[in-house]
Order: structure tokens, then sequence, then C-alpha cells
């Protein structure tokens, strides 16, 4: 009989769940889902210090270029690929709060956890809450660039979205400093969920609450068959971003796009002249354009045709330091392909047990910080994520589930840059520093 399965990790857009409190841990108030939950509040403003973020900004960036480079040579081999690495940490990080011993040390070395952990929940807790208030940051700024006479702007354009949970099996006790942890740094309680006795209609329960939670953007996170009797719990945080550029692009002429193997395809593109950060060196051309709010910036580079391998395989050694280090404020002719593509759910066990994190899928793994009640293993890690880029702006959703189961996530000269080839896309919290998304372009027709 294999471990129960703890955690499946499944990218969703930015959600932020306020936790309910109460004396009794279970909620079986008629008018919601019975939950499991701690009776403390969210901590709206976690003591954090500057050298504290900049360790989790460093460490989360080093998971997210060593994933990316796992992704790209597997499901992104010859396709366009995107995915949140910040989703997929936010949702292994509730599991690691429950995890022990060697199975606590290898997550914390796969996934590049340098704080102790009392300090990294109120890290994730503040980062959390730094990414969810974009939207209304964004909001604010576009309101007072408007005059008077202007139409305001579409407050459903500016969203960044941050939320998470977990699915519990009802009969299972959870333990009182995981439902503490969850509540105080995630705003998150345990749904209470029926996985020994109809596990598929609790799979579609939350493939449902993460499509309400990104506005449908992300479905069928979790495909059949991944969820049965022996579950005992899911993780999930899902990311939704959606946000106006600064000035609008305008469509123009199609533009010609030159695909992996050298074929040429002609595909709607749009257009702007403005000044930005740019780099260009030996056929490599980048460029860092700000969304509104002047928060997340959306990065965009193109290696020389047939190169594109070649830069991402140095990616986890460079970082993302190395890219924004070299970009200057030029006048930028820019042009580049609309995109819009969801992709499939992806499957990161074997990735995630690459990077060292073995024992926590083997029956040896320890998650006694959530419950005593069985021993618990992680099963799967589930991600999906969405892209699209147009005329208006930039739209970004993600989703990550973990599924645990039991024994039994400027100047005057101008500059023309035609995104006309494969390219590398990022997108960036500035005053985080943190790398929200990242992926590549490969064929912007799909």
């Amino acid at each position: 009989m294999r471990p129960t399965s703890l955690l499946r990790a499944s990218s969703l857009t930015l959600v932020l769940l306020t936790a309910c409190s109460g004396e009794d841990p279970t909620n079986t108030d008629s008018t919601g889902p019975a939950m499991a939950q701690s009776n403390l509040a969210r901590e709206q403003t976690p003591q954090v210090s500057d050298e504290e973020k900049v360790m989790l900004v460093e460490g989360q960036n080093a998971f997210a270029f060593d994933l990316y480079d796992l992704i790209r040579t597997e499901e992104g081999a010859g396709k366009n690929m995107f995915f949140s690495p910040t989703s997929i940490t936010l949702a292994l990080s509730m599991a690691y709060a429950g995890a022990r011993g060697q199975t606590a040390d290898e997550m914390a070395g796969a996934l590049h956890y340098t704080l102790p952990p009392e300090r990294l929940f109120a890290a994730f807790n503040w980062l959390d809450q730094e990414l969810e208030s974009r939207g209304d940051a964004a909001y604010a700024v576009a309101m007072n660039h408007t005059d008077s006479d202007e139409p305001s702007p579409d407050r459903d354009s500016f969203r960044s979205h941050i939320v998470n949970s977990m699915w519990g099996e009802q009969t299972t006790t959870f333990e009182k400093p995981f439902l503490d942890t969850l509540a105080v740094n995630y705003g998150a309680g345990v749904f209470l969920a029926d996985f020994k006795g109809n596990p598929d209609a609790e799979r579609i329960r939350i493939n449902d609450w993460v499509a309400d939670e990104t506005l449908g953007r992300i479905e069928d996170l979790i495909p059949p068959n991944q969820i049965d009797t022996l579950t005992r719990s899911v993780l999930v945080n899902a990311v939704h971003l959606k946000l106006p550029w600064t000035q609008s692009f305008s469509p123009t002429d199609d533009l010609s796009f030159t695909r992996l193997d050298g074929s040429t395809v002609s595909v709607p593109a749009i257009a702007r002249q403005q000044v930005w950060l740019y780099a260009k060196a030996s056929g490599l051309q980048a460029v860092l354009i700000p969304l509104e709010g002047y928060s997340v910036k959306l990065l965009i580079v193109a290696p020389g045709i047939g190169d594109l391998d070649t830069f991402e395989q140095a990616l986890p050694a460079s970082g993302l330091d190395s890219l924004l280090d070299k970009l200057e404020s030029r006048t930028v002719t820019f042009r580049m392909p609309k995109v819009d593509f969801t992709t499939e759910s992806i499957a990161l066990r074997t990735k995630l047990e690459t990077m060292g994190m073995t024992t926590p899928f083997s029956w040896a793994a320890d998650f006694s910080g959530i419950t005593t009640d069985e021993p618990l293993h992680i099963d799967e890690v589930l991600h999906k994520a969405m892209l699209g880029i147009d005329e208006k702006g930039v739209e970004a959703a993600a989703a990550s589930a973990v599924v645990v189961g039991s024994v039994v996530t400027a100047p005057p000269d101008y500059v023309q840059f035609d995104v006309d080839r494969p390219f590398f896309v990022g997108l960036v919290d500035g005053p985080t520093n943190t790398l929200l998304f990242a992926g590549h372009i490969v064929d912007p027709t799909g």
C-alpha cells in the first residue's frame, strides 16, 4: 500500500482568502462549507526585516530558474511554455509548514528556503500581501492620471489576486500549530472534503474553486485520477494578474515570425514607441515594459535566431539580476506578436525530485506537523498557467496544487526591436524584484 498522498501543487491566479476566526476549530455553519481552522486572524502587517525580504526573494528566484531549466527541456521543448514559480513555491510552502526532519530539510534545499521556518512563513505573508496590493495601487495611479473630462478607467482591467487554500479529508485531525500557521500567514483554513468516499467529486469542487478565483482563466487544474481514496489533503495557491499598459499599444501590420525550425508565420502584432529600459548585445535584444502602477513589468528577451536554447541554458547561473543590470534607457520602437495561450496541467514531482526533494514523495516522508492520524507523503504537484498580451495590456494566471496522501507548486537615438523570433517572457514585480511568471514563446499561433 502506498503512502497517503499529501500535496499536489497547481498554479492559480493570485487570490487572497481571509481566514475565519472562531473558538471551535471546525466550522459547520450551514451558510458555508465546513472548515477546520484556527481561531487566529491573519497578520496584516507582518514584521519582516529588509534582510529577510532579500533572502526570501533571492531564494525564490533561484528556485524559479532551476525549475525553468527542467520545464523548458521537457514540457517546453519546441513548444510555448509559461508558469508561475511564485504560485508553486507558495503552495509548497504550506506543505513545508507540516514537514519535519529530513523531509523538511530536502524541501528547504530544493525550494531555496534559507530563512528559519518561523521567519519564512512571516516573509511569505509579507510577499503575498505585497503582490495582492498591486491591482488596487495601479488603479489608483490610473485614476490620478485621468482628467475630469475623461471616462474613468475600467476597474475590471486592474487585478492582482492571490488566494491560498487547503482541502482536507473530513475524518482527519489537523494539528493546531499547522492550522495557526495557515491562518496567520496565508489567510487560509481547511475545507473539509470527502476524499475517502467521493474523491472525484472533491476534485471537481477544487477545480471549480480555482476557476472561480481566476475568473475562468484556469480550468481543470487537477486532471481525472489524480485524487483518489488515499488522498488526505490538497494545498492550492492561485494567482491572477491583469493590468493595462501605462499607455495603450496600437494594433499594427502583421509580423513575420521565425519559428524554431526556420519556418515563418504571419501573426497579429501590436506596436508602440516609448522610452523604456533596453539592451542589445550579440544579436540579443531585451526590453522591460512597465504596466500601469509601474510596479509589475513585462520582460521580453529575444536572442538571435537559433540562440534561444543557449540563452536559456545560462539562466540558472546568471539569474534575474544579470538580465536587468544590462538594461539602459532608450527610445524603443517596439513591435511584438499578440499572445493568448493556456498550458496543459504539468506534473512537477519528477522535477522536484531531480532538484533533491525525494523524501517528501516517499514512504519515509514526515508531515506529522499536519496530522499524526496517519503517515503522509506528497503524491504529486500540479501546475497550470495562461498568458495573454494585446494592445490593452497583460493578463496572466496560474494555479498550483500539492496533493498529499496516506500509507494506507531616453536618449534621442531610436532603436528598433521587432520580436520576430522565439523569445523569453517574464513578469517581474519591481518593488520586491520577484519573478512572478516566466516562460518562452516559440510560436505565437500556439
